[in-house]
């Protein structure tokens, strides 16, 4: 559960502005849960827990959304991991605010695709709010996200490529033995 306690932390400088504003936080164990509601608990009146979910139903919270965050920590394992949250969030046209870190700052442009944040909570609340204020922008960088993605990150797209670094790390093993 990377970055949620970022989020939550976000969510303190939010809520002084926004006071109709709701912070949805889909899955976790039940463990990741009940210390994640431990650590909102002044916030209960605006933080949501679902806790695990099947994933069939993933994309009817992502539908509700106004704003999806990608919070990550700048761990090695955010280099390696891929943001699958991010381009699913990006494909049902929702602004994105992710943390820059990993794969996620080579995905988003930031300003055009998302908007790209360091990993505080401070920083992350004002991009909240600046994306709340601003529906126009919101939702110019949302129409941008879902093009980007289906233009360059389909499954399709992806395996062809996967498939061409392949035939190339071939190549290069059938010269050198």
């Amino acid at each position: 559960y990377q970055g949620v306690d970022d989020l939550i932390k976000a969510m303190n400088f939010v809520v002084k502005q926004y006071k109709n504003v709701k912070l949805l936080i889909v899955g976790g164990d039940a463990k990741d849960v009940r210390h994640y509601r431990k650590m909102a608990s002044h916030l209960k009146d605006f933080v949501i827990f679902t806790g695990k979910q099947r994933r069939d139903v993933i994309p009817s919270f992502i539908s509700i959304a106004d704003i999806a965050v990608a919070p990550r920590k700048n761990w090695k394992s955010s280099a390696t991991q891929y943001p699958t949250k991010l381009t699913e969030y990006m494909v049902m046209e929702k602004p994105v605010i992710a943390t820059s870190v990993g794969a996620q700052k080579q995905i988003i442009s930031d300003g055009e695709t998302g908007i790209l944040v360091k990993n505080n909570p401070k920083n992350m609340s004002d991009k909240i709010i600046y994306l709340l204020k601003n529906d126009d922008i919101s939702k110019k960088i949302a129409k941008s996200a879902r093009r980007y993605v289906l233009k360059n990150l389909t499954y399709d797209i992806l395996t062809d490529e996967l498939i061409r670094l392949y035939d190339i790390a071939l190549k290069k093993s059938e010269v050198t033995t």
